[in-house]
């Protein structure tokens, strides 16, 4: 008598059952894929917009002590052709260039453009002309000065006024609006400033 093994054979129904736990598997694995991939760009970007803000801010911070070792002081607020809202323009002394227009003291202005870059352009003695994009993609760019006589802030400076003690530009990124950004730029003064601490009273 013949001995017949038993072979034992996937029905449809359970084939079924394990492609779709495989199909779940799989699901869950992408979705977890795809947040940490996101994170990672997320990431990435933001390292590469603080970069770009630690750069302009280095940027500006070596610009304005050469802006108060210029022979003829020049620091106010204005408006330009080029500019979507205020601008600073100021005088500094840019140094050794490789072109003779622009060795010396050199007239610049911080502005925001159309394209919303913040840039830095210059003009040489003979009508040169510079244009350098500091940061992109930003929006809502402000100044504001503190007035050490008055002890206030002031959104304008004039050209007839000394050197504010320290200044505060502000703006955001147009992707982030909500996030308001500043950067605080400080002169030299003759005489220091005091600040009177409130104690509150019991």
């Amino acid at each position: 008598m013949l001995n017949r093994e038993k072979r034992y054979s996937l029905t449809l129904l359970e084939v079924m059952i394990a492609l779709s736990l495989a199909a779940i598997l799989l699901s869950a694995l992408m979705t977890c894929y795809y947040q940490i991939s996101k994170k990672r760009i997320t990431a990435q970007e933001l390292k590469k917009s603080s970069l770009s803000v630690e750069l302009m801010r280095q940027r500006l911070v070596h610009l304005f002590a050469k802006t108060a070792a210029a022979e003829k002081a020049s620091f106010y607020t204005g408006t330009h052709a080029q500019a979507i809202g205020p601008c600073l323009i100021f005088l500094f002394d840019n140094g050794v260039d490789r072109s003779p227009e622009f060795c010396g003291d050199v007239m610049g202005m911080l502005y925001q453009n159309a394209s919303r870059e913040l840039c830095l352009a210059s003009w040489g003695d003979h009508g040169g002309a510079r244009n350098e994009v500091l940061l992109e993609n930003t929006d809502g760019l402000s100044f504001s000065f503190f007035d050490a006589k008055k002890k206030e802030w002031r959104a304008e400076w004039k050209n007839t006024d000394p050197f504010p003690p320290f200044f505060k530009m502000t703006w955001s990124f147009a992707d982030q609006p909500k996030e308001i950004l500043q950067s605080a730029f400080f002169f030299p003064q003759d005489t220091p400033i005091t600040y009177e601490m409130m104690v509150p009273t019991p």
